[in-house]
């Protein structure tokens, strides 16, 4: 499955949702200066979990300069060892299976979706299933722990290389 991997986003907080457990799914991950997101305090503090989901392309696709791709790759390297926060990444070489588009699980009451044109809030029980199965079949195909940390690690010496391809074909799945 290969959701839209073109840039990796920032979390969402929803206040007036204080569930135990928040799932996020591809590019939820900070876009924006993570240390100075005030939505990411969330990933640091607090008694929520965390699942992400992100395509390796979005590891490698440009926002910013180089040193804004190296400061963010820096830290998805600190979020894969928060202990509340579980990172996997869509290997490029993955099998596509699960079509999707960029979401977000809150809880089993809410998803945000993100489309071109507007952001729907889904709330249909039967809706938000089908989600909970597309996010299943991405976690499902995704790499985590020591191999999510390689592949950000390939990403990482890239950019600090001046080499944004360097490491592409090397993947460990």
């Amino acid at each position: 499955m290969q959701p839209d991997p073109a840039v990796v986003s920032r979390p969402r907080s929803k206040p007036d949702h204080p569930e135990d457990q928040l799932v996020v799914d591809a590019e939820a991950l900070a876009q924006t200066d993570i240390p100075r997101s005030r939505d990411v305090r969330i990933l640091y503090h607090g008694i929520h979990r965390f699942h992400f989901v992100l395509a390796e392309q979005a590891l490698r696709t440009m926002v910013g300069d180089t040193n804004v791709m190296i400061g963010q790759l820096d830290r998805l390297l600190t979020v894969l060892s928060l202990p509340r926060v579980r990172l996997g990444i869509l290997p490029a070489t993955h099998q596509y299976r699960v079509p999707s588009n960029q979401f977000i699980m809150f809880d089993d009451r809410l998803v945000h979706v993100e489309a071109v044109t507007a952001e729907l809030a889904v709330t249909q029980p039967r809706e938000i299933d089908l989600y909970a199965k597309a996010f299943q079949g991405l976690a499902a195909e995704a790499v985590y722990g020591d191999t999510a940390g390689e592949l950000i690690q390939q990403a990482l010496r890239a950019f600090s290389s001046g080499n944004r391809r360097q490491g592409a074909a090397d993947n460990p799945r």
